[in-house]
């Protein structure tokens, strides 16, 4: 074999060699996945702490009958004090992220129709670093006075003995308002909506008797709806229901 042959076949192994080493890179990096380091911030430029954070990887599927099909896997995740989140190990593809900041005024991008943050783990791009900024919202406060502690008597004792308070969404959806304080004489709950998005108040009970701040019954059906926009910088109005019976 002459040296020109043999030089040839060093080039070929050599080509050869380089390829198998970048399939094996990219085989593990298949493996292993990629990982995003997410920080969380409101709209005022401050870290969002201890908020649940879901992170969806969307995969969009084609039958023969160009049906398409979206699977989703799920990766649920807190953020630390400073606001931020890491996951690593994460299969290529595309990922949205939903951020629920309860006892904050920030508003989950998932809800009111936002867009939701999304991005992309490839093997051109296996680490990402992403902000997520979060709007911040209007806190709606409903006080439900309860003098004759009918609610712990009667709740989850008697058929329909519950109270529901919420906001209806843009979508009918309704966004439930939690409890955010309780005391002897009756519940705070508190909800944030979007500023300068028109939606009800919903305050309702098939089993209890309630009263408006007038002193107005609800209705037969035990439901109010109250019309609620919130223009920016302003404070919403606060709300004030009493129970005073059961039907």
């Amino acid at each position: 074999m002459s040296r020109g042959e043999i030089t040839s076949m060093l080039k070929q192994l050599s080509i050869c060699y380089g390829v198998m080493l970048t399939m094996a890179a990219q085989l593990a990096a298949a493996v292993l996945g990629g990982d995003i380091s997410v920080t969380v911030k409101g709209d005022d430029g401050t870290n969002v702490a201890s908020a649940s954070v879901l992170v969806e990887r969307i995969v969009e599927l084609a039958t023969p009958q160009t049906v398409r099909w979206k699977q989703r896997t799920e990766w649920n995740t807190t953020t630390s004090s400073a606001g931020l989140f890491h996951l690593s190990g994460l299969p290529f593809g595309h990922y949205a992220f939903c951020v629920q900041a309860p006892n904050t005024p920030w508003l989950n991008p998932c809800e009111w129709d936002s867009t939701r943050p999304e991005l992309d783990i490839s093997p051109a791009q296996l680490s990402v670093n992403k902000t997520i900024t979060l709007k911040r919202g209007a806190t709606v406060s409903v006080r439900v006075n309860d003098p004759a502690k009918l609610l712990p008597q009667y709740e989850g004792k008697a058929g329909g003995a519950h109270l529901l308070v919420g906001v209806r969404g843009p979508k009918l959806m309704i966004h439930l308002a939690p409890v955010r304080a309780e005391d002897s004489g009756g519940r705070n709950y508190e909800v944030v909506i979007p500023f300068d998005t028109g939606t009800n108040l919903i305050v309702t009970s098939p089993f209890f008797q309630l009263r408006d701040a007038n002193g107005m019954a609800l209705s037969a059906t035990g439901k109010s709806s109250v019309r609620l926009l919130v223009p920016s910088g302003k404070e919403p109005p606060k709300f004030n229901f009493t129970v005073d019976g059961h039907r």
